[in-house]
């Protein structure tokens, strides 16, 4: 996922929007986001710009026209950022661990995949292996796995079900997910859900009310169901990584939680 993310000097007495916050989902019909973050206390404009592949000048500046237009609250002045970076935005890494050795943040691909924000967990990732390690020098790979482990169930569940949805939602043609939003059957709800990592809930009233909503076009929204359910398998799959670390074991789990991707 590549990323310019800036943050602009906010025009003096430009109008407050109605939402500060945006997010555009598959932005221009691209495979990819954008969002424009208004922060008026603070005189700054949270511009970012991200493509699946590959940001050139040109998508860029596109999209940053566009955004503009919609919301012309920022000057061209950046106060900081602009750097073109990649980020991982994928499920986290299969194995984390080998003898003295483990590996945390984006080089395990920590983030959430829908957003790409990878800070948090990574400092929690941070966390649970000082919790593991306790002091002790046992660094073996049976000792570091529980790393892995917890990881697993208090993050790396989640995020392998967004990144199922993710990947969903990059496949899709840019117009039906349009039309879902549009008919609120994807709402601000479900996309904060979604963002968040918390993934999308859907219980049978929520279905059956978007089924009403989507009436006339059922083979979508059976579509977006199919979608949601390999998530929820998903999340159920990687959070049943074994418990403790014996090959045969593990090696069957990853087969299973590398099947949708």
């Amino acid at each position: 996922f590549q990323v310019r993310r800036t943050f602009f000097k906010r025009i003096d007495g430009a109008p407050e929007p109605k939402h500060s916050h945006n997010l555009y989902m598959r932005h221009l019909g691209e495979k990819g986001i954008s969002w424009c973050a208004d922060s008026k206390e603070e005189g700054v404009v949270d511009i970012l710009i991200g493509r699946v592949g590959a940001l050139d000048d040109e998508t860029y500046k596109k999209a940053l026209d566009d955004v503009k237009r919609e919301l012309p609250i920022f000057s061209d002045e950046a106060v900081c950022g602009g750097q073109l970076v990649t980020i991982p935005v994928r499920h986290a890494a299969s194995l984390m661990v080998a003898d003295g050795y483990v590996i945390l943040g984006d080089s395990a691909f920590m983030t959430i995949p829908m957003m790409g924000s990878g800070m948090a967990g990574s400092l929690l990732a941070a966390k649970i292996l000082s919790e593991v390690l306790n002091g002790e020098e046992d660094f073996s790979k049976e000792r570091l796995y529980l790393y892995q482990v917890k990881f697993m169930h208090e993050v790396g569940a989640k995020n392998s079900g967004i990144n199922v949805l993710k990947n969903w939602m990059i496949a899709i043609d840019a117009d039906k997910l349009s039309y879902l939003m549009n008919k609120r059957i994807i709402g601000e709800k479900e996309f904060s859900s979604a963002g968040s990592g918390n993934g999308i809930k859907l219980g049978f009233n929520d279905i059956i009310d978007k089924l009403i909503a989507g009436f006339w076009h059922m083979p979508l929204l059976f579509n977006l169901i199919s979608g949601v359910s390999k998530m929820k398998k998903q999340m159920a799959v990687a959070a049943q990584i074994p418990e403790v670390w014996n090959e045969e074991k593990f090696n069957e789990w990853r087969k299973l939680y590398e099947r949708y991707f």
